[in-house]
């Protein structure tokens, strides 16, 4: 049987993990400005943006800042700047959650995916639909990926630690069960009492398991039930 775990609303939250829109967008230009500096050029490989100059191309990376100053797209442009290149948005609706995000300090992308698609069919315009489609599903790629990582490392580091691992490797206890469950149990075990016999909630042997049961504290792993415990 596998162990369901359970996490509400908010649990990502309460652990500090960087899970929302705003930490993915910065994380996306930090990627970017590690990359370029790695790299010791201007150039991105997955196509969203292009850099452009009036100086040279290649466009070098010369002036390099400490990658923990670019963490998100204001620090990152005065980076390109400083490097006398410019940003182009091949990705229209990134460029227009990174400026929300930038001027609120937050963003609702599903929020402005609506107002973008609605702009759109107030045009008729067919080919910027398609454009926003293509955009939105970049972007919706990029965020599954940095979400998975996030979770992964997470987890990662909780299953390190070893009174979690054993909690959830320990054996199930009665109180665990839902009463769905535990009402399918109880008849399981009346019929391995006595499978031709059919019990009555007025019965002794339905009382002493219901009894056993509500006093199951005594005995926390449900594999230590035996038939001789049911018995009356």
């Amino acid at each position: 049987m596998n162990r369901i775990i359970l996490i509400g609303n908010g649990f990502d939250l309460a652990h500090d993990l960087k899970t929302s829109y705003r930490n993915f967008i910065d994380d996306y230009w930090a990627r970017k400005a590690k990359h370029c500096t790695e790299k010791q050029f201007f150039k991105d490989e997955e196509g969203d943006i292009d850099f452009s100059s009036k100086y040279r191309e290649p466009i070098n990376c010369n002036v390099k800042p400490e990658l923990s100053e670019c963490c998100n797209y204001t620090t990152f442009e005065s980076f390109v700047k400083e490097n006398n290149a410019n940003i182009k948005f091949n990705n229209r609706f990134l460029k227009e959650i990174t400026t929300r995000c930038g001027l609120q300090n937050w963003v609702d992308i599903e929020k402005e995916f609506y107002c973008a698609l609605k702009e759109c069919l107030n045009d008729e315009n067919q080919v910027k639909i398609d454009e926003l489609n293509k955009d939105f599903e970049k972007i919706k790629s990029l965020l599954r990926n940095y979400i998975n990582e996030i979770s992964h490392a997470f987890i990662n580091s909780m299953l390190s630690k070893k009174e979690i691992l054993d909690e959830i490797l320990s054996q199930f206890r009665y109180r665990e069960f839902s009463q769905s469950y535990k009402n399918i149990l109880i008849k399981d075990l009346l019929e391995k009492v006595n499978p031709r016999f059919e019990y009555e909630k007025e019965d002794i042997t339905y009382k002493s398991i219901i009894y056993y049961f509500n006093n199951i504290h005594k005995i926390e792993n449900v594999s230590e039930i035996k038939r001789k415990d049911l018995e009356v």
